[in-house]
């Protein structure tokens, strides 16, 4: 009896306790957090630093560091990952997804703001697919933005979420070190 209670014990430990189930989360090395989501008053802030440097070839790539302020946490219900992209999923299936192309070899998508059909959402939101089905609503709006290597897609929103989930996160966007690639050969 005893063997069966550690081996459940154990068992509840590690599948409520894994660090994957909650991301983004939280990382301190050298006093800097890379990245965080955390309260202002009604609202949160997401803040993301890469701290990755890397090297290919002739190029050099540096991390990007950026935050934006995002409706309350409270109406989070899932939060998903692929590698550097992040997708906050609220309730009524609104969302906000964030997109890092800086390691992107061309440019797709031109900057700006824009409203988007449903199947192009669909289409940028297909990425989560493996780990969540994302429903994109023909009904509702969708909204992407981008600035070079940052793409924000706002989907399955009403006109009265346009304040909260857009208005606010583009007004609160602050981009403090864009992901770029350097050419380092020499003339």
């Amino acid at each position: 009896m005893k063997k069966y209670l550690i081996i459940f014990s154990i068992l509840v430990c590690f599948g409520g306790c894994c660090s994957y189930k909650n991301v983004p989360y939280v990382v301190y090395r050298d006093n800097e957090i890379d990245e965080f989501i955390g309260p202002m008053k009604d609202y949160c802030i997401y803040d993301f630093i890469s701290q990755v440097k890397m090297r290919r070839d002739t190029e050099v790539y540096f991390p990007a560091h950026y935050h934006i302020q995002f409706p309350p946490k409270r109406g989070i219900k899932n939060i998903l990952g692929y590698n550097d992209n992040r997708c906050f999923i609220y309730t009524k299936s609104r969302g906000i997804a964030i997109f890092q192309d800086h390691y992107s070899w061309e440019r797709k998508y031109t900057n700006g703001f824009r409203q988007i059909p449903a199947d192009s959402a669909d289409r940028q939101l297909s990425l989560f697919d493996e780990q969540a089905k994302i429903k994109v609503n023909e009904q509702k709006c969708h909204y992407l933005y981008v600035d070079n290597e940052i793409r924000i897609v706002f989907f399955n929103l009403s006109r009265k979420d346009y304040h909260s989930f857009v208005e606010l996160p583009l007004n609160s966007l602050k981009i403090r070190r864009r992901g770029e690639v350097i050419d380092i050969r020499t003339p």
